[in-house]
């Protein structure tokens, strides 16, 4: 992907901002007419991590979607066989709990964009403190320090 600004005919700016690392700003090397020149990377760790909450968006939504067609598919009687029945039904339980999985999954992720967007992303839900960048790259979607998490699960 080319990003990039035309400030005048003699200078240009260019850069790739999917290159940059999490949690750092990447040198990237710009255009001038005359020879490069350095700048910093236009997406920080905030960038990345919205862009990442949005790609995991499309990709739930869409499993979603497969789901559902699938389902709308079979929504045929039952077979008259008993084991048929069966596993036709433990099939569908399977996949109602799929789509409640895939919402819940949903649910988080527009809660972390909102946390994003109202500045609280990367503080801790229940103590306030920061979240480790590492647990945040890991876990995109937490709200909760890693030791919060422990105390939760105890």
């Amino acid at each position: 992907m080319y990003s990039g600004w035309r400030l005048s005919e003699s200078l240009e700016l260019a850069f790739q901002p999917e290159q940059c690392a999490p949690g750092e700003e990447a040198l990237v090397a710009g255009v001038f007419a005359k020879g490069g020149m350095r700048m910093r990377c236009a997406m920080n760790h905030r960038d990345q991590v919205a862009k990442k909450l949005r790609a995991m968006r499309a990709e739930v939504t869409e499993r979603k979607a497969r789901l559902s067609r699938h389902v709308e598919r079979r929504s045929e009687p039952l077979p008259a066989d008993s084991a048929e029945q069966a596993l036709e039904l433990e099939n569908q339980e399977t996949m109602f709990r799929l789509s409640e999985l895939m919402q819940a999954e949903l649910l988080a992720i527009d809660k972390a964009l909102h946390r994003l967007r109202v500045d609280e992303y990367g503080r801790c839900s229940s103590c306030g403190e920061a979240i480790d960048e590492e647990r945040q790259v890991a876990l995109p979607t937490t709200e909760w320090c890693a030791q919060c998490s422990r105390a939760a699960v105890k």
